[in-house]
């Protein structure tokens, strides 16, 4: 039992491990994309600044919103396949250790 208990033990510890490195990996995802739309966003009031009429305004707007929720949507996108590969390597290796480890014992 106390083999087992260590056995489990060293499997969440690698676990929690491999956790904290995919939650850097996230941050380090969500920083990158602020900073995206930190300057999109910076470009866009440049480039509005420059409008000489109200319908510049209204189609640079236009084409801001448009081209925003394409950017989003593939950002989203990108954090969730993030999400889902940190899950993946979290849960797959200790799926798999207590398998054998409780096989081991039985």
């Amino acid at each position: 039992m106390k083999a087992t208990s260590e056995e489990i033990s060293d499997i969440l510890r690698e676990a929690c491990s491999m956790n904290a490195r995919g939650a850097v990996d996230y941050g380090a995802k969500v920083i990158e994309i602020s900073k995206d739309n930190t300057r999109a966003t910076l470009e866009f009031l440049s480039r509005l600044a420059e409008t000489r009429s109200l319908l510049d305004i209204v189609h640079l707007s236009t084409a801001r919103s448009r081209e925003a929720f394409e950017v989003v949507s593939a950002q989203n996108r990108e954090l969730w396949e993030v999400a889902q590969k940190v899950a993946i390597e979290t849960t797959e290796p200790i799926k798999t250790s207590f398998n054998r480890v409780f096989h081991k014992t039985v």
